[in-house]
């Protein structure tokens, strides 16, 4: 993952973020996807997880092509910017300490 890809799923997710009264599951599954979370079964919704400490599940419940609501929408678009967030500080901290070695 780079600052490239990064900003491109922020993008992704700002759009999104606009038409929440229409998202369907799909696109955020994609996102969480690119994201590095992998499909978890757990629980009555599908979640995804990621292998990364302190990362808790994301349930994104499938509604079979119906859109979600507005409000959870918004909370899963929410957890997954705070995802793009600790993914650009882990860059930083990789572009820092990669400095302090050269």
């Amino acid at each position: 993952m780079n600052k490239k890809r990064l900003k491109a799923i922020r993008g992704e997710l700002e759009a999104l973020r606009g038409q929440k009264h229409q998202v369907r599951s799909a696109p955020l599954e994609r996102i969480a996807k690119r994201l590095g979370r992998t499909p978890s079964k757990r629980g009555k919704e599908p979640n995804f997880v990621s292998d990364k400490p302190g990362w808790t599940p994301l349930s994104i419940p499938n509604r079979k092509g119906r859109t979600l609501s507005a409000g959870t929408a918004t909370s899963i678009i929410n957890a997954l910017e705070e995802d793009v967030t600790r993914l650009e500080e882990e860059l930083e901290k990789e572009k820092g300490n990669g400095k302090a070695h050269t």
